[in-house]
């Protein structure tokens, strides 16, 4: 796993938000990524939702449960 610090933690709406990390990667639109907040953690799969051409990856995150997404400072995956 590789740590990417955050550029954006953006609340779109109650228990949405929108990730956003420097991209150093090529990825194909759809793709999925799995994300976690510590390399021993379990991650959850998120769908990219940036272009594959764009600076930064953006992924829709959407709290279920527990607070995961309200604690981001970096991601691994």
């Amino acid at each position: 796993m590789k740590a990417y610090e955050l550029t954006n933690n953006e609340e779109i709406s109650p228990g949405v938000h929108v990730i956003s990390f420097k991209r150093d990667f090529e990825f194909i639109p759809g793709q999925v990524v799995k994300i976690s907040l510590s390399p021993g953690q379990v991650p959850r799969i998120y769908s990219i939702c940036s272009g594959n051409k764009e600076v930064e990856v953006c992924d829709l995150l959407i709290e279920k449960g527990i607070p995961f997404n309200k604690i981001f400072a970096e991601i691994y995956f």
